[in-house]
């Protein structure tokens, strides 16, 4: 959800597999009935922001000037959407919310902009829970655990040697991961929005960018199947992501084991690349490009929009009312991307 990536045929699978995120998470909060499971979405979300924040960083000279370069462009990157939408809600909120309503605003608007959203606001608490409706920047639990990873990321990228820390990032990885199956077998409350156990889902894409070469010589065998075998194994990828966020219920007990399914899936589709047919006639798909690019903003507006519809209107939310609610997210993340992000925020490529 970071990264704003140059247009080219190389990269367009990415910014479609963002968008095909977006929908995910969108259609999740606002039809949670057809798509039980597109919180996954996020999932990828991780992935791909690991992924491409290595790219972006190894792109570049190692020096010690390019830690403060790291955390400028982060927010210069982050901050000016955030903080139009932090604008526009607490205009909002003065005109709809009451006090205690307001307090509890102002709580959630506080630790969103220090990006400890899932630690203060959601801290021991059920994500899953139906009075989360009324939490008007519960999306920021993510993006909250993006920034937490990143003010540590550029420490270990630009002051270690290169194999110490790919080593270190190793580590990260695989205690995360168990922390994460820990979590799930425990039952423990707020195992969906903690910090470490979700880290490796992101550090899985950073180790990803750092051994392409060789995870990509190591699936060498992929390659010399016939071009219909390929295909298969991809639709088949394909329509078992799509089929899993439609039809799993066992959201108690994500992420966990659970989430391996669409972090493995994510992480063959970038390995595959432009090589894939995938990618290639589906997730390159122009709408789901452009989808991809607003991702940030359109991932900002959706949740409040919907948040604001529950606690003005009420739980009972007709389907009509729900795809104005998308409309006027979607125009207002074109906004955001056309008129602040990509005009005015020069954003190292």
């Amino acid at each position: 959800m970071q990264e704003n990536l140059s247009k080219n045929s190389k990269i367009d699978y990415i910014q479609g597999w963002r968008g095909i995120s977006i929908i995910l998470v969108i259609f999740y909060h606002y039809f949670p009935e057809i798509m039980k499971a597109g919180y996954i979405g996020v999932d990828i979300f991780f992935v791909i922001s690991g992924f491409v924040i290595t790219k972006s960083v190894t792109s570049r000279s190692r020096n010690k000037y390019e830690i403060f370069r790291f955390y400028g462009a982060r927010v210069k990157r982050i901050f000016p959407s955030m903080l139009i939408m932090f604008l526009i809600l607490t205009l909002m909120a003065v005109a709809f919310l009451d006090v205690r309503e307001m307090r509890s605003y102002g709580a959630e608007l506080h630790s969103g902009a220090i990006f400890m959203y899932n630690m203060i606001v959601l801290d021991g608490d059920d994500y899953f829970n139906q009075d989360k409706a009324l939490y008007l920047l519960l999306n920021l639990w993510s993006l909250s655990i993006e920034m937490q990873f990143y003010m540590i990321f550029p420490l270990i990228f630009y002051v270690l040697m290169p194999g110490f820390r790919k080593n270190i990032f190793l580590i990260l990885c695989m205690a995360s991961f168990v922390y994460s199956i820990y979590l799930e077998l425990r039952g423990v409350i707020g195992a969906y929005t903690n910090s470490f156990g979700r880290v490796w889902q992101i550090v899985v894409g950073v180790m990803l960018y750092l051994h392409i070469n060789e995870v990509k010589n190591a699936c060498n065998f992929f390659f010399k199947l016939s071009s219909t075998c390929q295909q298969l194994i991809e639709v088949f990828l394909l329509a078992g992501l799509l089929l899993f966020a439609v039809l799993f219920s066992g959201y108690d007990s994500y992420p966990g084991l659970w989430a391996t399914f669409p972090v493995a899936t994510i992480l063959i589709f970038l390995v595959l690349g432009s090589n894939s047919i995938i990618n290639q006639k589906i997730v390159s798909n122009r709408w789901l490009v452009y989808i991809g690019s607003v991702s940030y903003p359109l991932y900002l507006w959706h949740w409040p929009l919907l948040s604001f519809a529950f606690i003005i209107l009420g739980d009972l939310i007709h389907w009509k009312e729900r795809i104005v609610l998308i409309f006027t997210s979607f125009v207002l993340a074109v906004f955001s991307y056309e008129i602040i992000e990509k005009k005015y925020i020069y954003v190292e490529k």
